[in-house]
């Protein structure tokens, strides 16, 4: 609780929990910067209760309030984004373009998002990071590119990067993978770069697909940051007598569609994370205790003869990749020899 003085106006806040409602008062005109370190001051509130923040200026106050999602304290960030981002994502897209997508990310293509809506566009893109756990995005990653900072598409590097229009430069390169989030479509690259199928994908498919329906185009039109529907999965207020549209948040999602979002993270995280569960055993560590420093070396073959001839392929391809390697510093806590 500060109190601030800013070009001689004296501005009191105070912060009170009732109920598990955290309350912010500001007054005398703050600037912008610092309504938002005092909204910053508030902190994380709790898994499952309400916030508010209000600014009085003058005599017309504005008012935000919100419920924070469910969350574990331990793995906040990966819960948080998969209560609203994952939902989006599969409403915009079918299982089979998922999976698709999801090969690509997982091969660290140079990607860009499409969509005329940028709620929608990071949403989708924050989303990955959430489906690909334990793994983690070590490529630029650009949520929201202005289109007058395309020249950052140029990097030699793996991207993501989410832009609400396809620029005529990036539409005539045929190296990128390009996916129109609104159109439910991925333009593959000419050349598709160490691309090759995921392990066990036709069972993947088959364990999801039943539970991916029931959040496929369940909010199909977006305006001002707002789903319209008529769906009564996702409505707020029904009416027996006519079809109300309802009017929801974009990270609105209901508790049979947030059951169905857990459902699906979690055979992503097994499948994902049984590709390095046997790598301890195909390792050899050393340490050299007067320089500090250790190293690990993972045994290629011994490693690739873990997994059935039709994986191997997938594997091989995914070794040489920066996320495999960082996975792999994560497990052994050293430097990787791969």
């Amino acid at each position: 609780n500060n109190n601030n003085n800013n070009n001689g106006h004296n501005e009191d806040e105070y912060h009170s929990h009732v109920n598990g409602k955290v309350n912010g008062f500001i007054s005398n005109k703050p600037s912008i910067i610092e309504i938002l370190e005092r909204y910053r001051a508030i902190g994380l509130p709790k898994s499952e209760s309400s916030l508010s923040f209000q600014i009085h200026e003058f005599s017309i106050p504005t008012h935000v309030s919100f419920k924070c999602p469910r969350y574990d304290a331990t793995t906040s960030t990966p819960l948080l984004i998969g209560n609203w981002c994952v939902a989006v994502l599969f409403r915009y897209f079918t299982l089979d373009r998922v999976l698709i997508l999801l090969e690509l990310i997982l091969f660290e293509h140079q990607m860009i998002f499409i969509s005329s809506h940028p709620g929608i566009l990071t949403s989708v893109i924050y989303s990955i990071n959430h489906l690909i756990c334990p793994f983690k995005w070590q490529g630029l990653f650009i949520p929201f590119l202005p289109n007058h900072l395309e020249m950052l598409i140029e990097a030699p590097v793996p991207f993501v990067v989410g832009m609400t229009s396809l620029t005529k430069e990036a539409s005539n390169r045929k190296d990128l993978s390009i996916i129109f989030i609104d159109d439910n479509e991925i333009r593959l690259p000419v050349t598709e770069r160490g691309h090759s199928t995921l392990p066990e994908k036709e069972l993947l498919y088959s364990k999801i697909i039943g539970t991916s329906k029931a959040l496929f185009k369940t909010a199909p039109t977006f305006d001002h940051g707002m789903f319209h529907s008529n769906s009564s999965s996702i409505a707020t207020s029904t009416s027996s007598s006519s079809s109300m549209v309802t009017t929801i948040p974009i990270y609105n999602i209901s508790q049979s569609q947030q059951n169905a979002v857990d459902v699906i993270c979690a055979h992503f995280y097994s499948s994902f994370y049984s590709l390095t569960t046997q790598l301890k055993t195909c390792s050899i560590s050393s340490s050299d205790s007067v320089k500090k420093t250790s190293a690990t070396l993972i045994m290629r073959t011994p490693f690739l003869n873990l997994f059935p001839p039709n994986q191997r392929n997938f594997i091989e391809n995914f070794m040489e990749t920066q996320m495999f390697s960082n996975r792999v510093d994560e497990m052994f806590g050293t430097h990787s020899i791969i």
